[in-house]
């Protein structure tokens, strides 16, 4: 699907452009009397499904008292941050690292009353392999704090490189249009412009098993690639 806008200068009648294209049309006399100047763009845009999940997970550790609990809680977390790692590597096309260990204290009515320690492991790979993996490493005492999906690279380079293609047929499919409704003698762009605009989307669902090893449901979904093109084309009388 595209979308089109148009800019003209002219030296044709504003009624005449009013009556072309309602609402997205402006019109003025060109310094050039002989040629018209007109701007328009156009978006094409495709979906690419997403193949690959990257996971931000986190391990937590807490325990009442003073600074004497810490080396427990510090060894608590270890143990299961080294648990998680162990799950993820021996997982065939997902990739581990560690996002870093947080500690603060914790409060109760304004008063210190135990500590929390916070690690952090980020997951990255084929999304098919996730659902098992994400309920284990929930039963080994891990939460999932966010889950953002995208395409294989390649993926989404090759349909880049295809809505490129067809802005620019767009682009010249529309300009043979508005050179035939304004009786153009002929026409060349003189002026286009490339840009991205796909946007990518959150994953549309997750749903967790507290503490049970069952695969978690998660819908990858699609991210939308969308190439704007624009132009201007000189119109000769």
């Amino acid at each position: 699907m595209s979308k089109f806008q148009y800019g003209i200068t002219m030296p044709f009648a504003v009624a005449l452009c009013t009556a072309l294209f309602a609402g997205t049309c402006s019109a003025a006399v060109s310094a050039d009397t002989r040629a018209a100047e007109v701007g328009f763009s156009v978006t094409a845009s495709t979906e690419v499904p997403n193949t690959r999940l990257r996971l931000l997970l986190q391990a937590i550790a807490q325990k009442n008292g003073g600074e004497q609990v810490l080396p427990g809680l510090a060894s608590q977390l270890n143990q299961r941050m080294n648990s998680a790692l162990r799950l993820i590597e021996g997982t065939p096309g997902v990739n581990a690292q560690t996002r870093g260990l947080h500690s603060s204290p914790v409060y109760d009515k304004g008063k210190q009353v135990g500590w929390r320690l916070i690690g952090r492991i980020e997951a990255v790979g084929d999304a098919g392999t996730f659902p098992q993996l994400a309920g284990k490493l929930q039963a080994a005492g891990l939460s999932v704090e966010s889950v953002q999906a995208e395409p294989a690279e390649k993926a989404l380079d090759a349909a880049r490189q295809e809505q490129t293609k067809a802005a620019i047929r767009d682009l010249k499919r529309r300009a043979r249009v508005v050179s035939q409704a304004l009786g153009c003698s002929a026409w060349a762009f003189s002026e286009v412009n490339l840009s991205d605009e796909g946007s990518r989307p959150p994953v549309g669902l997750v749903r967790m098993a507290a503490m049970k090893a069952e695969p978690a449901a998660l819908a990858p979904g699609a991210t939308k690639v969308a190439v704007r093109a624009t132009a201007k084309m000189r119109c000769e009388p």
